[in-house]
């Protein structure tokens, strides 16, 4: 019986996740993978860090070799290697190498492109050499290099992203400036969460323009113009950082078919509606595991399980992915700012009757010294007295609590299972009542609970 022959386009976190599943199971399989840039796996979550100095060399992002995948993995990594057509019918991939033509056939394919940053269509934003967007690693060098000769920094993007350069950017000293289109920075979280995050950037000195979208850039001499409905503002440099979109026009041009926001359209198993094609990671939509609905919430430890799953099943394992509780968690300054699960306009959007309890209180004993205050805002529905999300921030503690309701969110646990859950208790790593189970007494109080 001849080998069967696996292909993966995209050597990301989980095109690479996929191929080692499948190397790991099967070591006898024939197991290829193409890949635009010459290495795999890069990190671009780690650019803002690196752009402020904390990580010195750039190199650590770019992730893993061909030759070292090869030589630990027995993968085969086709590094410079861009896929621009899928044909289903000969069960063929063709691409670009080196400024050639070539093809590689397979007999199952899985397509794992990823996302790419959103380029703004700004007038004279692609003309001058000031102006970045943030996502690409290779790009960061050329970026870091005119940021730190720039005094006066705009970014456009009120997101994780954008909010973690402009912490490390007033951290140099420079001034910035933050143009959000929305009312809030932040449209994950509730605007009241949003108006603390305000608040602290406000503090730190950022000059914030919200409801203002920038609409043109002229480049004068050795400045910038940013033209805004508002007023115009004179920058040194101009970082775009408004969130990514799906990597899916090949799949589509394949027959491929798309789903939410233009990501590809997967079944549980992640087949597509092609056979013998999967999808996984950015490039795909995921099933909310608190609405039961299709949804874009791209993620690298999403894009990392779903290439796991998606090796197993190209291997005929049939493992359903669960999907995505959207678990996100951010550095600001001396806070971490979390969110899982349901926001309140998300929940009602879902058909929810959300209720939710607003907790202030602190992350250890109050007599334990160095103790911290922290903020949680936890969602429950009415109807089914189920858990829905949780957004929390303050400056230690955070992570372990978002996690605690993210997996309580995967196990569809009610208010009573979080007040029940038997959380640690010591001195000096929490109080006796948790903000957590703090919350849940607050929600089952409003239930009509004794």
């Amino acid at each position: 019986m001849n080998r069967r022959s696996f292909l993966i386009i995209g050597g990301g976190p989980a095109g690479m996740s996929a191929a080692s599943r499948i190397k790991r199971l099967k070591p006898d399989s024939s197991v290829t993978v193409l890949e635009e840039n010459s290495f795999t796996s890069h990190a671009p979550c780690g650019l803002p860090y690196f752009l402020g100095g904390l990580i010195p060399d750039l190199r650590t992002l770019m992730g893993t070799s061909p030759e070292k995948v090869l030589s630990k993995r027995g993968i085969k990594v086709e590094s410079g290697t861009r896929a621009i057509k899928i044909d289903p019918d000969s069960k063929t991939v063709y691409a670009i190498k080196s400024g050639e033509r070539t093809s590689y056939s397979y007999d199952l394919l899985l397509i794992a492109t990823g996302s790419s940053p959103i380029s703004l269509n700004i007038d004279g934003s692609d003309e001058s050499d000031r102006v970045f967007t943030l996502g690409k690693v290779e790009e960061a060098s050329k970026a870091k290099e005119v940021l730190n000769r720039s005094e006066k920094i705009g970014i456009i993007g009120g997101g994780y992203i954008g909010l973690e350069t402009t912490e490390e950017l007033v951290k140099l000293g420079k001034r910035v400036q933050l143009f959000e289109a929305l009312p809030h920075v932040m449209s994950p979280m509730d605007p009241e969460i949003s108006e603390r995050i305000e608040k602290i950037l406000g503090a730190k000195g950022v000059e914030l323009h919200l409801e203002e979208p920038v609409e043109e850039v002229k480049t004068e001499r050795n400045e910038l113009k940013v033209y805004t409905a508002k007023a115009s503002y004179t920058l040194d440099a101009l970082i775009v950082a408004v969130g990514i979109k799906p990597n899916s026009e090949i799949a589509e041009d394949a027959g491929v078919k798309l789903g939410v926001k233009s990501s590809v359209e997967v079944n549980e198993l992640l087949q597509t509606n092609i056979p013998n094609i999967y999808a996984a990671g950015d490039v795909c939509e995921m099933t909310h595991v608190v609405s039961g609905r299709m949804v874009w919430i791209p993620l690298a430890t999403t894009a990392n399980k779903m290439g796991y799953v998606a090796g197993l099943n190209m291997l005929g394992y049939n493992v359903p992915f669960p999907g995505t509780t959207g678990t996100a968690i951010f550095k600001l300054f001396d806070l971490a700012v979390a969110r899982t699960g349901l926001n309140l306009k998300e929940a009602k959007h879902a058909g929810f009757k959300p209720i939710y309890v607003d907790v202030e209180s602190h992350t250890r004993a109050h007599y334990y010294p160095g103790y911290k205050s922290i903020f949680l805002r936890m969602i429950a529905d009415m109807d089914s007295k189920l858990l829905l999300g949780a957004e929390i921030i303050g400056e230690e503690g955070v992570a372990g609590r978002i996690n605690t309701v993210a997996s309580l969110l995967l196990k569809k646990a009610s208010i009573k299972d979080l007040f029940f859950s038997d959380l640690c208790y010591a001195p000096p790593f929490a109080p006796v009542w948790d903000p957590l189970v703090i919350s849940a007494r607050l929600l089952m109080r409003k239930l009509g609970y004794s």
